[in-house]
This record gives structure tokens, C-alpha cells and sequence, in this order.
């Protein structure tokens, strides 16, 4: 099992939220948001592999999605919690999207950013390989700033750059160790993860989508989401992209405390 790094912050005597990260970034990406929460629920950040504090393990078997969350299952029962809440950015939002279908029992709610049940075709599934390939080429062999630069100029990074705290974000994603990540991107990559859309319908706790109204891919994909599953809500936040936790980390919080507030009034479970 992965040793994944972490720390708490928060209502120590409050109800526990998951936190999981997106590709390049670490628990301190949620530096932003946890205070928003911290008044009524206990923090949990995490360090996914090949980034922050948490090593990348070179094995097959340690490269998929499935050893990745048994993990994080290991890491709660380790800290003995039973159940908590969970919120997943980009590949973190993959991952917590596994965890809430096949881990349910674990979970209240879970929160998707940007997130992706995969590709349902082999030929996609093929193209997104190579194309991770290729960045991982580029980790391997060229500076971290070179690949920096290369990634944010993908289209759905457009509103992040012009965010006038996007230097802060950069320097932070440059304490990342490059080697790390190149194998993160060949083994947890999207192309490599298995399809989910078929296990929506199977799905018992409630999902919300949080989108930027910029970020054309991904809306669509919450709306076919939603036709999966009908406990799949979306909100959208105006004038972001992709990464809406930090593009608009205000309204961002608003949305994900409302969600999970309301669940804990109706349900009684998880309350603060």
C-alpha cells in the first residue's frame, strides 16, 4: 500500500472531509478552502502519489486506480474513520468518483471538480495513453519550468492563467519533483483508468459537479453524467475554468459547504 502523506486542520470533534488534489498539485492546494470549513468539520489533506510528501512506487500493480484507493481506505481505517465526507479535484476527482462507487459505505456525499468517469472507448482510451506518453517524455526530458509552461498553455487553462494569483500556483507546482510525475502520468492517467460510466447508475450516495462556466469539456460531461445518474447535481461558477477551487476559492466553498450541510440536516448523518 502506499504510504500517502497527510495532515488534518479543523473541528477536531467534527465530522471528517476527504480532500484529494489534482494532477501537479499537493494538500497545500486546498490551503485556500479548508478555512471555510474548519469551524465545523475536520480536514482531512492528503498527498496523492508523486507529489508533495508521498512517493510514486515504479510497480504494476501500485499504478492502478484500484491499489491507489484501496490506499486511501487503509489511511481511513488506520485513523479509524468510518465514514466521512469527499471532495476530488481533476485526478483527485477521479479517484474519489472510484471510491464513492465501489467504497460507498465510506462516504456521505462526494464532491467532483472538474472531474471524469473515463473513456468508454478503447481507441479514446488509446489516444489519451499516448498523449500522457508524451508529456511524460517531456518531464523526462526537459526542465519542470519547460513542462510547466507547455501544460497551462492546454485551452482549459486559459481563464488560470490570467488569475492574478496564478504565479503563486506555478511556484508551488514547481517543487514537484518531475521524475515523479512522469510516472504518475503514464500509470494513473485517464487513459489508464477504467470506464465508470457504466457503474453510475449503480451509484446509492449523492454526487455534486462543480464546473467553470468556461470549461466546455467538462460541462458537457456533467450533463451526460447527470443522465446517468439522477443524484448527480451541477453547479456552475461563473468566469472559471478548470480549476474552480482556486480560480474562485470564495464561491467554490459556498457551493461544496452547501451540499454538504444540507446533506447532514436532512439525512441527520455527519452533522457537524
Amino acid at each position: 500500500m502506499y504510504e500517502l502523506a497527510y495532515e488534518f486542520t479543523g473541528n477536531n470533534k467534527g465530522p471528517v472531509i476527504l480532500f484529494l488534489h489534482g494532477f501537479l498539485g499537493s494538500r497545500r492546494d486546498w490551503d485556500d478552502i479548508v478555512p471555510y470549513f474548519n469551524d465545523k468539520y475536520h480536514c482531512l489533506l492528503l498527498d496523492l502519489p508523486g507529489h508533495g510528501e508521498t512517493k510514486a512506487l515504479k510497480d504494476d500493480q501500485a499504478s492502478t486506480i484500484e491499489f491507489l484507493a484501496l490506499s486511501v481506505i487503509k489511511l481511513l481505517d488506520n485513523l479509524k474513520i468510518k465514514r466521512c465526507y469527499l471532495v476530488g479535484y481533476s485526478m483527485g476527482g477521479r479517484l474519489a468518483l472510484y471510491l464513492s462507487i465501489y467504497f460507498f459505505e465510506r462516504f456521505y456525499n462526494v464532491v467532483l471538480e472538474s472531474a471524469s468517469p473515463g473513456l468508454e472507448l478503447p481507441e479514446e482510451r488509446l489516444e489519451r495513453i499516448e498523449s500522457d506518453n508524451q508529456w511524460a517524455e517531456i518531464l523526462e526530458d526537459e526542465s519542470l519550468d519547460d513542462f510547466l509552461e507547455k501544460w497551462y498553455q492546454q485551452p482549459f487553462f486559459a481563464s488560470l492563467r490570467k488569475h492574478k494569483a496564478f504565479p503563486r500556483l506555478a511556484k508551488q507546482r514547481k517543487k514537484n519533483n518531475g521524475k515523479a510525475l512522469s510516472y504518475v502520468l503514464r500509470d494513473m492517467g485517464c487513459g489508464k483508468q477504467p470506464a465508470l460510466w457504466y457503474q453510475l447508475e449503480h451509484m446509492v450516495i449523492p454526487v455534486l459537479m462543480v464546473i467553470g462556466d468556461e470549461d466546455e469539456k467538462y460541462k458537457a460531461i456533467a450533463s451526460e453524467m447527470h443522465l446517468h445518474y439522477h443524484r448527480v447535481q451541477i453547479k456552475t461558477v461563473k468566469h472559471c475554468g478548470h480549476n474552480v477551487h482556486f480560480e474562485n476559492s470564495h464561491e467554490y466553498s459556498k457551493i461544496v459547504l452547501d451540499f454538504i450541510n444540507n446533506h447532514a440536516k436532512l439525512s441527520g448523518e455527519g452533522k457537524p
